[in-house]
């Protein structure tokens, strides 16, 4: 496959700043969702269901 590299030149010119550090934010994501799964299992399930009704196993 082909490979892209973003270039920010343009937009760091306009003064715009990443308002999260990536590593960070990224570990905030992974936490949120362990801590919170309750919430998204019960969405995970509802949306197999769905497809499985839609389209078969």
């Amino acid at each position: 496959g082909r490979r892209y590299s973003l270039d920010s030149t343009k937009i760091k010119g306009l003064g715009w700043k990443p308002e999260y550090n990536f590593k960070e934010a990224l570990k905030e994501t992974v936490d949120w969702y362990k801590n919170n799964e309750s919430w998204w299992k019960r969405l995970k399930e509802k949306t197999e269901e769905f497809y499985k009704k839609q389209y078969g196993n």
